[in-house]
């Protein structure tokens, strides 16, 4: 029972961290919108070739233009995204560009199916999320912050240790 309420509140804690003093932790300066396209790009620029570790993701976080650091995470300073190398309550390292996309959970979901197929679940990581296999590039993990309703939706895009 103990280890379960620590549980919990280790990701609360999480949570509330990357959310810090903007809301949902995507934008600090940035109002400029990013496509999902635009997100899918940073993810395999800045994730996607450093891999397993994430080693390097930093230096390509800034390369991109997300020069604003903050509470360990790189913000851009004109566009609404940012990205992080951050640990999961099960201690697995998940390297994300995290964005809002201009829709409900359901449009993000369907374009995302679009693009890769359909996707598997997962409780591997919290909050669990969309599994997208992508073939020799690995897994995609699509983590979707908003509630069905919503016209705009936060999420996380990225890659994660042993899934």
């Amino acid at each position: 029972m103990a280890r379960s309420k620590n549980l919990g509140l280790l990701a609360a804690t999480l949570l509330l961290a990357a959310c810090g003093t903007g809301g949902d932790g995507i934008s600090r300066s940035g109002t400029d919108p990013v496509s999902l396209d635009r997100a899918i790009v940073l993810n395999d620029s800045i994730c996607g070739p450093t891999r397993p570790d994430f080693a390097g993701a930093k230096a390509r976080m800034v390369a991109e233009g997300l020069t604003v650091e903050e509470g360990g995470r790189n913000f851009s300073p004109t566009e609404s995204v940012s990205a992080a190398v951050t640990r999961t309550p099960e201690g697995r390292t998940f390297c994300a560009v995290s964005a809002r996309f201009p829709g409900n959970v359901y449009t993000l979901e369907q374009a995302m199916t679009e693009r890769f197929g359909a996707p598997r679940m997962t409780d591997r990581i919290t909050p669990p999320a969309r599994v997208y296999n992508l073939g020799a590039k690995g897994n995609l993990i699509l983590v979707i912050r908003g509630t069905p309703g919503r016209t705009l939706t936060a999420y996380d895009l990225g890659y994660a240790s042993g899934i």
